[in-house]
């Protein structure tokens, strides 16, 4: 439980941050990301209703 409390983290000395690997951008700028409804809806093509609270997967991306 100590180790939770450390403030400084221990760099060894021949530590290269450019070897450390990064995160991939995705190529097509397109995040997916976990949404919830604020509102009941009824879909317009299949007329079935999704309440208040649901969870969906959507994607987001940048205006350009």
């Amino acid at each position: 439980m100590g180790e939770r409390k450390v403030l400084n983290k221990y760099i060894p000395a021949d530590f290269d941050p450019k070897l450390v690997p990064r995160g991939k951008k995705p190529k097509d700028d397109l995040v997916p990301v976990r949404m919830m409804l604020p509102f009941s809806i009824q879909c317009s093509t299949c007329s079935s209703f999704m309440y208040r609270g649901r969870k969906f997967n959507s994607k987001k991306e940048a205006m350009k």
